[in-house]
């Protein structure tokens, strides 16, 4: 039996080739400059892979954006889902969103970019569907019932103040 043209045959690490190479990419280049080709040549595998894995270059925009931001989203549902919301650990949370951002340093470039761009443009639905200012936003909400609640919200600032400027 033949397999489906773009499926890779046994295990393969192509899904995470091709989310690694859209992160560099998209972090770097403005979306609708980025090719599902340019994509796939950076991950070194075929592009049909990225219709197989994601539907589309919009649907690995979101994987990629889901999955760079999950530690941060996995915290604050876990801090949801707390009886006593005043216990969060920020100190938790704020290690966990310098780790994500010492890994990718572009991310609130892009978030910024993004969102002051075209609102039509598919990466800003995508970001618009999955809530990325919203998780943001409320990462610096449960901050405010902390200690530490001016450094929190200084950081979360600062960030985004870094990516306006640069």
């Amino acid at each position: 039996m033949k397999s489906l043209p773009g499926r890779p045959k046994g295990a393969s690490k192509a899904r995470e080739q091709l989310t690694q190479a859209a992160r560099e990419l998209f972090l770097h280049t403005p979306y609708e400059q980025v090719s599902i080709r340019q994509i796939a040549r950076t991950a070194g595998v075929d592009s049909s892979l990225i219709r197989y894995y994601f539907g589309d270059k919009a649907g690995l925009f979101e994987t990629m954006v889901r999955e760079t931001i999950a530690p941060i989203v996995a915290i604050l549902q876990a801090n949801k889902s707390q009886q006593n919301k005043d216990q969060m650990d920020l100190e938790t949370l704020i290690s966990t969103y310098y780790r994500i951002l010492g890994a990718n340093p572009a991310l609130p470039k892009l978030i910024f970019r993004v969102l002051n761009d075209n609102p039509n443009s598919d990466a800003f639905a995508v970001l618009a569907r999955i809530s990325v200012v919203a998780t943001f936003a409320r990462m610096a909400a449960l901050a405010r019932t902390s200690v530490f609640a001016v450094f929190a919200r200084a950081a979360v600032f600062v960030t985004f103040a870094r990516a306006y400027v640069s």
